[in-house]
């Protein structure tokens, strides 16, 4: 997704300093000067579209005639991080199809392939030559109790509510100086849910946002900005699609989700 792009590039520039080159790559805003210095350690951050099609020596957005020049670099050498696997659909199990074949025949250096998700099965990773066993890292008892027991044991008040006005609901609940998230699964009803909070918040400071995937470029951009940015003294109510799922960092004193899909309202918890 563009927006975790933007944000991991980012993290990534803030602490590779000087150890590491950054680099961005998906769609309107390709850096390719990575290519040109293999021998140097790069972070290559990039949409699923972008790098798997270089990864297959059919590199989208670019002159076939250099195909081969990244096909070779994403498949010697380096680690492969997929992220929020669960959004990858068939790039998943290409993902892990690539791997076999780098281990059936490897050329230089050592490729390494982790993949990341809050909703893992291991056997989404199961392909005609893909059948290994995984490593599971995740959190240990002693990363629990190292400065992480506070969060990781944290009461979360749960209330089911089927007959619950969403606006009524987000309006009366919401807290001065904090965000609350309102999540809902269709572009249309988050439409309407922002129109309708509008009118309760008119004359209040309380700050509205509005966040699905049908934006323009433009407005993505400025958006990103918008859900980061220091929370008025009034707070900040933002209406969103699944599109913040695992698009963007946040966190909110007030959670209000339509029923989804389990591997969603984990993604969204």
């Amino acid at each position: 997704m563009r927006t975790l792009v933007d944000q991991t590039y980012a993290a990534a520039k803030d602490w590779a300093h000087e150890d590491a080159k950054v680099y961005k790559m998906l769609g309107g805003e390709v850096e390719e000067e990575w290519e040109k210095h293999p021998e140097e350690p790069a972070i290559v951050i990039g949409t699923m579209d972008l790098l798997l099609s270089r990864m297959l020596n059919r590199g989208f957005a670019m002159s076939r005639y250099r195909w081969p020049i990244p096909f070779a670099l994403l498949n010697n050498d380096c680690l492969i991080v997929a992220d929020e696997i669960q959004l990858m659909g068939n790039g998943l199990s290409t993902t892990a199809q690539m791997t076999a074949w780098r281990q059936r025949y490897p050329t230089f250096g050592t490729v390494n392939s982790w993949w990341l998700s809050a909703t893992l099965d291991p056997q989404w990773l199961k392909t005609p030559d893909y059948q290994e066993e995984l490593e599971l890292i995740q959190l240990t008892e002693a990363d629990k109790q190292n400065g992480l027991e506070k969060r990781y044991h944290a009461e979360k008040k749960l209330t089911v509510d089927a007959g619950a006005d969403l606006a009524d609901l987000a309006f009366t609940q919401h807290v001065a100086a904090t965000l609350t998230l309102v999540m809902v699964n269709t572009v249309e009803r988050a439409q309407k849910l922002y129109e309708s909070l509008l009118k309760k918040t008119n004359g209040s400071e309380i700050e509205m946002v509005l966040a699905h995937s049908r934006f323009r470029e433009a407005e993505k951009n400025g958006l990103l900005g918008k859900l980061e940015a220091t929370l008025p003294a009034a707070g900040r109510i933002v209406v969103a699609t699944q599109v913040l799922e695992a698009g963007v960092d946040l966190s909110a004193k007030l959670l209000i989700t339509q029923i989804a899909p389990w591997a969603s309202l984990v993604q969204r918890f």
